[in-house]
């Protein structure tokens, strides 16, 4: 819930025009589906500030074309199906229950943030294997942590 919160409250404070409709994009392994390991999610302001939001196994990697631009992408946790540590093999391949997935060496997260040039925003250190195997540059994360939370966002985020 702190997460959420914090990924709320993050796109509150960096994104005013929120204020006005988001487009929100679910991508999942199987079009028209919610499958059960779907996980990422694109939202779009009316600026046209992109963010996805836990890359996971239904994504085919950091040249995805349902991606397109991406900006900003948001790290809930460090489990494998919200970092990646698997990769969708194709849109629609297999089934809903048991889509056909691939070794992701450096995680899809890392490879959307590499590819998009992005920023990552994460509320968990980064393990080192997503920093050293891939090209994500260090400079591209932004870690929130603890008083950092409290000191921009306030107690509500930190009391959930």
């Amino acid at each position: 819930m702190k997460i959420a919160c914090a990924a709320f409250a993050l796109l509150l404070a960096a994104f005013p025009a929120l204020a006005q409709n988001v487009k929100i994009t679910p991508i999942g392994s199987h079009r028209g589906e919610l499958c059960a390991n779907d996980r990422a999610m694109i939202f779009e302001d009316p600026t046209g500030v992109r963010f996805l939001y836990d890359a996971g196994p239904t994504v085919t990697g950091g040249n995805d074309p349902r991606l397109g631009t991406i900006h900003l992408v948001l790290l809930s946790h460090m489990h494998g199906d919200h970092v990646g540590d698997l990769k969708l093999k194709a849109p629609g391949e297999g089934t809903c229950a048991n889509s056909t997935r691939v070794p992701a060496p450096n995680s899809t997260t890392a490879e959307v943030v590499a590819a998009k040039n992005a920023v990552m925003v994460t509320t968990i250190p980064i393990e080192a294997t997503i920093m050293t195997s891939s090209s994500v540059n260090p400079a591209q994360v932004i870690l929130l942590m603890g008083s950092l939370l409290k000191s921009v966002f306030g107690d509500i985020c930190l009391s959930l």
